[in-house]
Order: C-alpha cells, then sequence, then structure tokens
C-alpha cells in the first residue's frame, strides 16, 4: 500500500510543476493590446476613413439628375400681332403650357483644390486618431508595467518572508530546548513568537496584496493569471516594443499638418470653380424651340466657371 502510494506522489510531481504558467511581460503587452477598446477603435478610424475617402474621390465623378416640369404660361408672344392682317393667320401664337422631361449631368473641371484639401484633411485626422490610441496604448503599458513590478516584487518579499519564517521556527525549536534546559526563559519564547507573529500578518498582506493585482492584470489582459503563474524578469537588453519614439510626440507635427490642411480646404472656397454640364431632354416644345408645338428629344451642352471675388472676409476670419 506504501508503495502505490509513493508511486502516485512521484507521478503527481511533474504534473504539477509542468501546470504552472509562465508570463512575460511582452506577453502582457500582446495579450492587453488585442483586447484593449483602444485596439478596436484604430481599426473603426481607418474603416470610417476609407469610406470618407472613398466619397471625397467621386466629387470627381459627373452627376446625373432626373427632372420633369410642367409650367403653364398666362402670357406668351404672339408673333402675329406684329404681322400683317394678311400674314398674321400663317404663324399661330407660341403655346401657353411647357412640358419637359430631363437627365442633367454635371462635371467638375477644375474644383481649386477642395477636394484635394478635403482628403489631406481627412487623413491628417486619421494620424491624429491614430497616434492618440497608440498614446493611450502606451499609458496602458505603463499600468501592466506597475502591476508586473509589483507582482515580482511581491514574489521576492514572499521569498525572504518564508525564509525568515523558516530560520524563526528552528530558533523557536532551538530554544524550547534551552528552554527545557532551564537555561532561558519563558519570556524569550513569548518574544520571538510574537515576532513570528507579525511575520504571518506580513505573509497574510502579502497573499491578499497579490491576489488583488493578479485580478487586475486578468482583466487588462483578458487572461487568466492565478497564483501559480510565475512572472519572469525582463532581461537587461530585452526590446520590449518597436516604437522607440512616444507617439503623442508626433502628435503636434500631426496637428500642424492637419491645420495646413485645414488651411487649404478654406483657401478653396475663394479659387475659380470650372464645370461643364450637358442636358438631354425630351418636351414640348423641345429645348428653346417654342414655335415647334409638339414632343421632341433635344440636348444642350455647356460650360462655365464660378468665382466668388468677395466674401465679406469669411473665408479669412476662418483661417484667422
Amino acid at each position: 500500500m506504501k508503495r502505490n502510494t509513493l508511486i502516485l506522489i512521484i507521478l503527481m510531481v511533474p504534473v504539477t510543476a509542468f501546470s504552472q504558467k509562465v508570463m512575460t511581460l511582452k506577453e502582457c503587452y500582446e495579450k492587453a493590446y488585442a483586447v484593449a477598446p483602444s485596439t478596436a477603435e484604430k481599426e473603426a478610424y481607418n474603416n470610417i476613413w476609407q469610406i470618407k475617402d472613398k466619397n471625397l474621390s467621386k466629387g470627381w465623378l459627373p452627376s446625373l439628375d432626373a427632372n420633369g416640369s410642367f409650367i403653364y404660361n398666362s402670357s406668351v408672344v404672339d408673333v402675329s400681332e406684329m404681322l400683317p392682317a394678311a400674314m398674321a393667320g400663317l404663324i399661330e401664337p407660341l403655346p401657353h403650357e411647357q412640358y419637359k422631361i430631363t437627365v442633367d449631368i454635371n462635371q467638375v473641371i477644375y474644383d481649386g483644390g477642395a477636394i484635394k484639401g478635403a482628403r489631406a484633411l481627412e487623413m491628417a485626422d486619421l494620424n491624429i486618431n491614430e497616434k492618440q490610441t497608440e498614446t493611450d496604448l502606451y499609458k496602458l503599458r505603463g499600468q501592466i508595467n506597475s502591476y508586473y513590478f509589483n507582482l515580482l516584487l511581491l514574489d521576492r518579499q514572499k521569498e525572504l518572508l518564508q525564509n525568515y519564517m523558516e530560520l524563526m521556527n528552528k530558533r523557536i525549536t532551538s530554544m524550547n530546548s534551552a528552554l527545557a534546559s532551564g537555561v532561558i526563559l519563558k519570556s524569550d519564547i513569548d518574544v520571538i513568537t510574537s515576532e513570528k507573529i507579525k511575520l504571518e500578518q506580513q505573509l497574510s498582506e502579502n497573499g491578499i496584496r497579490k491576489a488583488s493585482l493578479l485580478k487586475i492584470l486578468s482583466g487588462i489582459t483578458g487572461s487568466e493569471i492565478d497564483a501559480s503563474t510565475e512572472f519572469m524578469l525582463p532581461a537587461t537588453g530585452d526590446k520590449l516594443t518597436d516604437e522607440l519614439t512616444r507617439s503623442e510626440l508626433q502628435i503636434f507635427d500631426l496637428r500642424k499638418e492637419q491645420l495646413d490642411a485645414s488651411r487649404q480646404v478654406i483657401q478653396s472656397k475663394r479659387m475659380p470653380k470650372a464645370f461643364g454640364f450637358a442636358t438631354l431632354g425630351y418636351g414640348n416644345p423641345p429645348g428653346s424651340n417654342f414655335f415647334k408645338d409638339e414632343f421632341a428629344p433635344y440636348y444642350i451642352l455647356g460650360a462655365g466657371v464660378k468665382w466668388n471675388i468677395f466674401d465679406w472676409n469669411r473665408v479669412k476670419n476662418e483661417k484667422q
């Protein structure tokens, strides 16, 4: 029976040893980044930017609008009144009604840099949002550092306290032998016993603090970390991150790029705009041919320029 029990104990020891988890600081970073809300925000910012950029780039595509109208004019030009009486009946008066269905096509030829500036502004906003997200992750890394190294200190403290407890137990055993021999007094053992009680309290506080830190670190990393987890001390030469420059130090430059893009968008409001247009229609009278009183197709082609030469200093005020 004793032999079977010994074999069972030997078989269980390796299982217990191998069940111990090992956690490194870099693994904590990776796990925390994977579950951090800021990581999902970064992807969302990129998706939003792609949608906005596509919409802005479509500003160069022609726009198509379908229109229909009916107009009744109470007074129209009657050419027969300007002709001699003998010829008055040869020309019919213009119709009072107008019917038309059209498809209007408008094409931007030059927009003064409005679309380019708007796309640059959206890109600047994206870069700032991404860097702000990286800044939040950098702050999260600082929290992980605090919890991780505090856990290492608690483990070291526990090891020292346990060693001290072992020495104290040996000392109490030795003093009990001395007490039995009449070499020391009972009060001497009581002093050591009181110190042992304080030591037990410190070990208890150590366990409570460690359990609290483990719970917090588990929540941040989204993984189960218990008291059996062993935390590895990072080596001095370990490269814990590829980002050598802190993100918040780059936000200032990105803000400047955002400001430049905003100025470009504002300045484009004062630039001339060139556009082309076309109208495909079907109506009565067709187009501007008012002397033709029947339904017929027609089209109109043209181009134009628009320039806001005075805006009451609105653009100037926006720049300020």
